[in-house]
């Protein structure tokens, strides 16, 4: 639904996500959503999908594309480190956008750390690990709950999470600083 002006449009139907293997199958959407503005009358929207994978639908100004995955980070196998498997997000996503070509999505890893993906206006970074909070006394401390992340200005990100320990925890990027 969208707001025009001071009136509530009704709910329109962005359809189900289906899964692509032998048989088309669709899979009822269970995990939370999240959505930012990301340029002019452009909108992307964001969830875990069933295999744990992060899916992306987006708004183009004019009409929403299919539902399509944007894969899922790749860590290194503990029994051959040479090699890389995938490792599903075990939370929902956050998404936020400092600008028109900039779109940054955040998501808890199977271990608790904080992962980061962003698009640049052209194509998308890899999965890269923010890492985990750190307690007074240095502790690892995975976090436990869900991520959330919100901007206040050009090239700056805020991105919050709760901890194992119960704390809500705070990190920042501020590319104007350096």
């Amino acid at each position: 639904t969208w707001l025009e002006g001071s009136e509530w449009s009704g709910f329109d139907s962005l359809g189900i996500p289906a899964m692509v293997g032998e048989k088309q199958a669709s899979i009822p959407m269970a995990a939370a959503l999240a959505a930012c503005r990301c340029g002019p009358d452009q909108i992307a929207l964001f969830t875990r999908g069933s295999r744990g994978d992060l899916m992306l639908k987006w708004w183009n100004g004019a009409r929403w594309s299919e539902l399509e995955s944007l894969g899922w980070p790749q860590e290194e196998d503990e029994m051959y480190p040479a090699v890389t498997v995938a490792s599903p997000l075990t939370g929902p996503p956050a998404a936020c956008s400092w600008g028109p070509s900039r779109l940054d999505v955040f998501a808890r890893g199977g271990r608790g750390q904080i992962l980061h993906r962003f698009w640049n206006g052209r194509g998308w970074s890899p999965f890269t690990s923010l890492g985990m909070p750190l307690d007074a006394e240095r502790r690892v401390l995975p976090s436990t709950g869900a991520v959330t992340a919100c901007t206040w200005g050009p090239m700056r990100l805020d991105v919050f999470t709760r901890a194992v320990d119960g704390n809500v925890y705070h990190a920042w990027f501020d590319a104007q600083r350096g």
